[in-house]
């Protein structure tokens, strides 16, 4: 009884935790660590580090900070298909933290557990660019991006992948459009971004998706003084809106940003 309680009350934490995670984000950090103290259950192991690292690493930048309480939950697990996801977050963690051979190790758990070989190697080094982009490290985040962009088309169709690459062209696009200024190098990562989203979202999401990328590459095709295109765009999500009619439209939205995995709570993450 006991354990499904403390159970229910992380559950609970890790749920809210999303509505105020870029506000309070040390709260939240806090709250994190005294739970991990008393054990993450198995199926909720990739909700908490997905939401401790993104917290504690991303807005917080203390990536050490996020590997060390990834590794203290992480502990008590072996890793599996069903966990998966938390040894890619413990590779990025690590990568960022400075601990290249707890990354490495963490790499392999993953791509062992993950069992697609050098698709899920793919999708860890996608996990990083997303990472580098939310920290702020555009230029390096853009490096791997292009290099990882190209293996993925060698690669072919996972829907595990597809979705992570989906998710982070969009944030790597939004992160470049809201810059003060660019340089033509980065409107070209820029465009590239947004156009990779869309693609990808055809693929392996649904028409809100797709929606939010019509949106993100129309305004980013303005940015760049492609207005043609920007039009074409804006067109499409005028069509999906009259099909797909919500009080919710994007184009009265800031900008999504889509979580690397499906985890519901996560969906409103920014």
């Amino acid at each position: 009884m006991g354990d499904r309680d403390g159970s229910s009350s992380l559950e609970r934490l890790i749920e809210q935790g999303w509505a105020y995670h870029d506000r309070e984000s040390e709260r939240l950090a806090v709250e994190l660590e005294q739970a991990a103290d008393e054990g993450v259950a198995p199926e909720l192991l990739a909700p908490f580090l997905d939401i401790a690292v993104h917290t504690i690493g991303e807005h917080l930048g203390d990536w050490k900070r996020a590997l060390v309480l990834g590794k203290r939950v992480s502990a008590r697990h072996v890793p599996d298909l069903e966990t998966a996801m938390v040894w890619a977050r413990l590779y990025v963690a690590a990568i960022l933290a400075g601990e290249p051979v707890d990354a490495a190790d963490f790499e392999l758990s993953y791509v062992e557990a993950a069992g697609q070989g050098f698709g899920a190697a793919l999708d860890v080094r996608f996990m990083l660019v997303d990472a580098l982009v939310a920290s702020n490290r555009l230029r390096e985040g853009g490096r791997l991006y292009r290099r990882a962009l190209h293996l993925a088309d060698v690669l072919g169709d996972s829907a595990r992948l597809d979705r992570i690459i989906a998710a982070t062209s969009n944030n790597m696009a939004w992160e470049l459009h809201e810059l003060s200024s660019r340089t033509a190098d980065e409107n070209d990562l820029m465009r590239l971004s947004a156009e990779t989203s869309l693609g990808y979202w055809l693929k392996c999401g649904n028409w809100i998706n797709a929606e939010g990328a019509h949106y993100l590459n129309a305004i980013v095709a303005n940015a760049i003084g492609d207005s043609r295109s920007g039009l074409d765009h804006a067109r499409s999500l005028r069509r999906m809106e009259r099909d797909h009619w919500t009080q919710h439209s994007f184009i009265s939205r800031e900008r999504p940003h889509w979580p690397l995995s499906e985890t519901p709570s996560a969906l409103g993450r920014q």
